[in-house]
């Protein structure tokens, strides 16, 4: 239940001379937070200290214990962004307007209000934050996300990395669920008889290897189970350095063993618990497999796949964890990626994309529809306009 805080004012004025210099002034409201959420108050307080420090400085000297790599990772991004809009910051104060009630993960709505130079003027802006903030394994609260669209450089933020606590890394997966949504929105799609009506879902059904995903690929004719999930990735914008882009099993399971990102099924002795988004294996032994696909569920000792090539066509289905079949599962890093996102557009269509490594694609005009500003699907992503 949402909690309206009336009575406070959270207001944190700065006073910087240059971008190398910035002093950290807090002046406190009169009235305060509620006893019981003081430490929310504290640590939104030395996140927004934190952030700003680094808008105005470019740098980060020291970690921080209140926030996630990520998060600093996309701010030092923000403040390149502003650099070179030729923005530099001169004071800022926040408000806390809205949180919900503390539990394991919760969020808090942030009214930024700053100032800024830009060609010797001097000019006022605002922002809404909403944070996502958890515990850490020492009982200490950590903002794991801060999502808001800074509009005077156009920098979209909607950062996050996964901790080692369970909670954070399935918070993490529900931020980035294309890859899921692809897969499920392909379900039913059956293969084809010869290299005609590949992009229907039912005609010319048969049994001959022909698919959409196949021309895609280049193989067309040939096995696809692999490929329906290198044509997932590829639809979900997310690298190859993260879903290896694979027509063979063996070779799929082989690029995850040599990253490192590799985890053997019961039957070879694992104790490893699928997460959602993983990339299953299956086959004769472990050095030879002959199925793959995507996770997209996980309950207990049973998972939901979506695969390829499954009975001739596209398949989601339960499988069980003890499946003497089961080799293992590739665990991509997608909560590994500061996820700031950039306009970009081509003759057809605007959409945006993340600019850390994985390069995702954070929405689909095609796919996605928006309803107020926000998809409808996973309703995270800002729409835009074409």
């Amino acid at each position: 239940m949402k909690k309206k805080i009336y009575c406070f004012i959270l207001a944190l004025f700065i006073a910087c001379t240059s971008l190398s210099n910035a002093p950290l002034l807090y002046n406190a409201a009169l009235n305060t937070i509620p006893k019981a959420d003081a430490q929310l108050e504290a640590t939104i307080k030395d996140y927004m200290d934190y952030r700003f420090k680094i808008l105005t400085t470019g740098t980060t000297d020291t970690d921080s214990s209140i926030t996630v790599v990520g998060i600093v990772n996309d701010e030092l991004k923000h403040a390149t962004t502003l650099k070179v809009a030729g923005i530099s910051l001169t004071n800022y104060q926040f408000t806390i307007t809205d949180f919900d009630e503390p539990d394991t993960i919760f969020t808090a709505t942030i009214t930024e209000q700053f100032r800024y130079l830009k060609n010797g003027i001097s000019y006022a802006g605002t922002n809404e934050h909403l944070l996502t903030l958890s515990y850490d394994n020492n009982n200490q609260l950590v903002v794991i996300s801060d999502n808001y669209i800074e509009n005077v450089s156009n920098f979209i933020s909607c950062s996050y990395v996964s901790l080692e606590e369970e909670a954070i890394e399935t918070y993490a997966m529900q931020v980035n669920p294309l890859i899921i949504l692809i897969a499920n929105s392909q379900v039913g799609y059956m293969e084809k008889a010869s290299n005609s009506n590949l992009d229907s879902f039912t005609a010319n059904a048969g049994s001959a290897n022909y698919t959409k995903y196949g021309a895609w690929y280049g193989n067309n004719g040939q096995d696809w189970c692999a490929t329906f999930v290198s044509w997932c990735a590829n639809q979900a914008g997310i690298s190859e350095t993260m879903v290896p882009k694979y027509e063979s099993c063996d070779a799929g399971m082989s690029t995850f063993k040599s990253w490192g990102r590799f985890y053997s099924s019961e039957a070879y002795n694992g104790n490893y618990t699928p997460k959602v988004g993983d990339i299953f294996f299956m086959g004769p032994n472990q050095w030879d497999s002959s199925h793959t696909g995507i996770v997209v569920g996980v309950s207990g000792s049973t998972i939901t796949v979506v695969d390829g090539n499954c009975d001739n066509q596209v398949s989601k289905h339960p499988l069980s964890l003890s499946d003497t079949a089961l080799l293992g599962f590739g665990n991509p890093v997608y909560a590994s990626c500061s996820h700031s996102a950039q306009y970009v557009h081509d003759s057809s269509s605007h959409w945006m994309q993340c600019t850390g490594v994985c390069g995702v694609k954070l929405s689909y005009p095609a796919s996605h529809t928006y309803s107020s500003g926000k998809c409808k699907i996973c309703g995270r992503i800002q729409a835009i306009s074409a």
